[in-house]
Formats: C-alpha cells, sequence, structure tokens
C-alpha cells in the first residue's frame, strides 16, 4: 500500500505524524473532499461498493468534507 501526504514548512508536526502512524497501522481509507470529488466517487458503483467493504471489515475511514456523500451512497452511516 502506498499513501501521499502533502506538507511543507510550518505543518503541525503532530497533524503530520499522527494520521500518517493511524494509516500505517490500521490500512484506513481516506476520502479527500471536494463538491466534484464527492459527486464522481459516490457515482462509481465499484467505489462504493469499496467503500462499504471498509466500514463491513470494521477497518477506519477518513471523510473529509463532501466526503461523507460517499458514506450515504454506501448505506454506512446508518446507527452512526
Amino acid at each position: 500500500m502506498k499513501v501521499a501526504v502533502l506538507a511543507t514548512d510550518g505543518v503541525e508536526q503532530v497533524e503530520l505524524d499522527r494520521p500518517w502512524q493511524a494509516l500505517e497501522e490500521a490500512g484506513a481509507l481516506v476520502l479527500p473532499g471536494g463538491v466534484i470529488n464527492g459527486d464522481f466517487v459516490r457515482a462509481d458503483a465499484d467505489a462504493v461498493a469499496f467503500v462499504k467493504a471498509f466500514f463491513d471489515a470494521g477497518k477506519p475511514v477518513a471523510a473529509v468534507c463532501h466526503a461523507p456523500w460517499v458514506l450515504a451512497e454506501a448505506d454506512v452511516l446508518r446507527g452512526r
């Protein structure tokens, strides 16, 4: 698995280190934000199934900004 994190001078070190560590330890799925990104991803049945599989496996999922639309499409929000 490969993950990229983009940062520059002035980054809060803890905000870089902790998420990085969590991704390495848990194999987390990160759904970045963006209105268009969220729309395109939630319209892709394979992507929605991929997201649902992470929830079904009990793996951590991070959803930023408009990305929770994908979670709604995957029907994984009930009871949360």
